[in-house]
């Protein structure tokens, strides 16, 4: 997704769902700010309706909403009675070993989750940054302290610890479990990047439950993630219907089209039961 490319059509031209999906789960159901190639106010105006939350991707460090865009999407969600939340720049490290990026890519998370104040996000989704490829434990420690360092900079920003969700990559999530006891952060759970690295998703929820804010949702299938839902794998399938229907955080369908959207909708309709319009 790094490199978006937007087409700026007139958002009244994009197409709209046919029906409203808040309340409609006993979690709280969300979805990207990139479901039509455009920004991310003409994403909100399309979906902030149909939805109770929309996770808003600032996944090019570079390339910030302008001070506009972020006044004026305050006052869209506030009309429309949704939550956000962000999602932080994917183009950072953390953990690198130059001290020079890590301090820039540090300072400048803390900037994107100040900036963003105004939405009074629910939560903030980071990566830590890419990890060592099979590390001894001498290595990974070393590159546990560089993060350390970096979230302790990144965690002067005025928003609560626990808003901050380390979500689950391609390595065992394991290796950042002393980082997020140490600062006490949350979870973002991606089940997609669970299931296509291999790990298992339930003995996660059975750990960390308590911690676990929020669920990426997206199919898997053949070795590749972010599909639609219904292209998701029949040996998947039981894990996924248990964690779902024991979870009451929000779950986001993280996908970046309109046909992923309406085919991943369609999908959970038939796979789990409504609890109907929740207060």
């Amino acid at each position: 997704m790094i490199g978006k490319t937007y087409v700026m059509r007139p958002p009244d031209t994009y197409p709209r769902l046919s029906r409203s999906y808040r309340g409609r789960f006993a979690f709280r159901l969300a979805t990207t700010s990139y479901i039509y190639p455009d920004r991310i106010l003409p994403n909100v105006q399309a979906l902030a309706p149909f939805f109770d939350e929309i996770e808003i991707l600032l996944f090019e460090k570079d390339s910030p909403p302008s001070s506009e865009e972020i006044l004026q999407v305050k006052s869209l969600l506030k009309a429309e009675k949704t939550t956000a939340n962000v999602h932080l720049p994917l183009d950072i490290d953390l953990a690198a070993r130059d001290a020079e990026r890590r301090k820039r890519d540090a300072a400048l998370t803390r900037l994107r989750i100040e900036e963003t104040l105004p939405w009074r996000p629910t939560t903030y989704c980071l990566h830590i940054g890419p990890a060592p490829k099979h590390p001894d434990m001498t290595a990974l420690e070393k590159w546990r302290r560089r993060a350390a360092g970096s979230l302790g900079e990144l965690l002067r920003a005025p928003v609560p610890s626990r808003r901050i969700t380390v979500e689950t990559l391609d390595y065992p999530f394991s290796w950042v479990e002393p980082l997020v006891e140490e600062f006490n952060l949350s979870i973002c759970a991606d089940l997609g990047h669970l299931f296509v690295h291999g790990f298992e998703p339930l003995a996660l929820f059975e750990r960390l439950a308590p911690r676990i804010e929020v669920i990426h949702l997206h199919g898997v299938s053949g070795g590749r993630d972010h599909l639609p839902l219904e292209r998701m794998e029949d040996r998947f399938l039981s894990a996924t219907r248990q964690i779902l229907q024991g979870f009451a955080g929000v779950v986001s369908l993280e996908g970046f089209s309109f046909d992923f959207l309406t085919k991943s909708l369609r999908f959970l309709e038939g796979f789990l039961p409504e609890t109907g319009q929740r207060s």
